[in-house]
């Protein structure tokens, strides 16, 4: 699979304040990994990019999980700023 199962972009405040920021989060599907899936989250936008790989059991539980962990990614690169989807 090579199309981005989910892209999403946010507003974000620095709290040290200064011009907002467009972060991006994209979403990979998940693709075997021997005998697990993993997805790729991306998430572009701050000083540093951050790439992690998420598995599961399955192709469900990967994707499921990589979604799960999103929240906690922005929380620790946001670091107390505020972030706003701009969907």
């Amino acid at each position: 699979m090579s199309a981005t199962m989910h892209t999403q972009e946010l507003q974000w405040l620095p709290p040290e304040g200064g011009p907002a920021r467009t972060i991006t989060v994209t979403i990979s599907p998940p693709e075997p990994q021997g005998d697990m899936y993993a997805a790729v989250i991306d998430i572009a936008g701050f000083d540093e990019p951050c790439t992690k790989r998420i598995y599961g059991a399955d192709a469900e539980q990967a994707a499921e999980l990589a979604n799960k962990t999103v929240p906690a990614l922005l929380d620790l690169r946001a670091r107390g700023g505020t972030l706003t989807p701009t969907d």
